[in-house]
């Protein structure tokens, strides 16, 4: 059985119910993120394949993030591409850098 959209009247009373607790879900690539104080920062596949040289742009805001903590720290999440005024994530913004990863796995 599919599922149906529900109408808008529906969505906003879900969203308004204070029993409920709501997750936004985005889709991105998954890493896992190594933080070690001054050691460049290491971004990793689900399956410790090395991807840090397909997120150059990410390096220097995880360097300064590993210098602020206490100690080593890992990171799993999703890296997620969103626009330039912080919009909802587009999916077609990261699949170039899945395809460059996939190609270099």
């Amino acid at each position: 059985m599919l599922a149906d959209r529900p109408d808008a009247a529906a969505c906003d009373r879900l969203l308004r119910r204070r029993d409920l607790i709501f997750e936004p879900k985005y889709d991105g690539i998954r890493a896992l993120v190594a933080l070690d104080g001054a050691a460049p920062p290491g971004i990793y596949s689900r399956l410790g394949r090395d991807k840090t040289p397909q997120f150059p742009d990410l390096i220097g805001p995880l360097s300064t993030l590993a210098r602020r903590l206490k100690r080593p720290a890992l990171l799993d999440g999703e890296i997620v591409a969103t626009g330039d005024d912080g919009a909802a994530p587009s999916l077609s913004a990261s699949v170039p850098r899945r395809r460059r990863c996939s190609r270099s796995a």
